[in-house]
C-alpha cells in the first residue's frame, strides 16, 4: 500500500489540504448553507408587534385608562364635596343647640347652710351663690333675686348644691328660727345666758348638752337650781360643737357664755342672782344627766 506524501515544511500551513473527507463529500450532510442560531437583535417575534389599525388593541387601553382617570377624579370631587356638606352641617348644628338651649341664674347653696343662717349672712359669708344652669333642671320656686332673702332664715339645714327657693328662707315670725331655738326641748322653756370666768364655770370643762348645779354667791351661799341643761357653750349648740367628742372649740369655750335651759320664772331668777352676788357652776357627772328638767335646790 502506498503512503501519503509528506507535507512540505515551506508550504503555508493554511493551503495545507485537510485530512479527511471535505463537508460537502460527506454522506447525508444538506449542501445548504447553515444557519445561525442567534436572532438578530433588530428582529423582534412577530407576536409581539404592536397593532397598528384604527380601533386596535392600544386604542381600546387608552379608552379603558381615560375612563378609570374620569372615575377616580369623580370620587375625589364627590368626596370633597360630602366632607364639605357634613363640616357645614355639623357647624349649624352647634349654632341651632345653643340658640335652642336657653339658661337661667338661680342662687345654690355653696356650702351647708345651717338652720336660723338669715339670708343676708350666708349671702356675706358666701354659702349662696348665683349659679347659671339649664332653664329645665331649675325648680320653679327657685330664687332669682337676692333682695328676697333680706330680713328671712333658713327653716331647715340647706345641703351644699341644693337650690334657693322660696320655702328655703322664712320669716322668723314663721318658725324658721335659729340652730339655738331649734335646740330648746319644749315651748313653754326659754333659753338665758350668762357670763361666767374659767374659775365659776369648772375651768371652762362645760359641754353643750351637760347638766349643771347653779349656785349663788354671797356670804351665804345656796343652790339656786340643780340639774339645769346647757344649750350652748359661746355660740356653738351640741349640734354643731367644734371640738372633739361633743366638746365645744377653744373659741367658744374662752367667751365664757353659757346659755341655759329654764323657765321664764327661773330665767328671771337667774338674772338677779347674778346680778346681786355672782353665780358658780358645778358639774353634774354623765350618769345624771338622764333627768328631763330644771328642778328646785329644795326638792333633793
Amino acid at each position: 500500500m502506498a503512503r501519503p506524501p509528506r507535507p512540505d515544511p515551506e508550504r503555508p500551513a493554511k493551503e495545507r489540504p485537510r485530512r479527511g473527507r471535505a463537508d460537502h463529500d460527506r454522506p447525508g450532510r444538506s449542501l445548504r448553507p447553515r444557519r445561525s442560531l442567534s436572532r438578530s437583535p433588530h428582529r423582534r417575534p412577530t407576536n409581539q408587534s404592536k397593532d397598528h389599525r384604527p380601533g386596535g388593541a392600544d386604542s381600546r387601553s387608552a379608552t379603558v385608562g381615560n375612563r378609570r382617570t374620569l372615575l377616580a377624579a369623580a370620587a375625589i370631587l364627590l368626596a370633597a364635596v360630602a366632607g364639605l356638606g357634613v363640616y357645614f352641617y355639623v357647624s349649624g348644628a352647634d349654632d341651632r343647640a345653643e340658640n335652642r338651649v336657653e339658661t337661667v341664674e338661680a342662687f345654690v347653696a355653696v356650702n351647708d347652710i345651717p338652720k336660723g343662717t338669715t339670708g343676708a349672712s350666708a349671702i356675706a359669708q358666701g354659702l349662696i351663690a348665683p349659679a347659671r344652669t339649664l332653664r329645665g333642671s331649675v325648680p320653679p320656686s327657685a330664687v332669682t333675686d337676692a333682695t328676697l332673702l333680706e330680713g328671712k332664715v333658713a327653716v331647715s339645714t340647706i345641703q351644699a348644691r341644693q337650690f334657693i327657693t322660696d320655702a328655703s328662707f322664712v320669716a322668723p315670725s314663721e318658725g324658721g328660727g335659729g340652730s339655738l331655738a331649734a335646740a330648746i326641748g319644749s315651748k313653754d322653756l326659754v333659753a338665758v345666758t350668762v357670763a361666767f370666768d374659767s374659775a365659776r364655770a369648772v375651768a371652762n370643762q362645760i359641754a353643750p348638752g351637760d347638766r349643771v348645779d347653779l349656785i349663788t354667791g354671797g356670804e351665804s351661799g345656796r343652790y339656786l337650781y340643780r340639774a339645769v341643761k346647757v344649750l350652748s357653750i359661746g355660740q356653738e349648740t351640741a349640734a354643731t360643737a367644734g371640738g372633739l367628742n361633743g366638746q365645744p372649740s377653744a373659741t367658744a369655750s374662752a367667751s365664757g357664755l353659757i346659755t341655759f335651759e329654764v323657765t321664764p320664772d327661773q330665767a328671771l331668777a337667774i338674772v338677779n342672782a347674778n346680778r346681786d352676788g355672782g353665780i358658780y357652776l358645778t358639774l353634774q357627772p354623765l350618769l345624771a344627766n338622764g333627768g328631763n328638767s330644771t328642778v328646785q335646790a329644795g326638792d333633793r
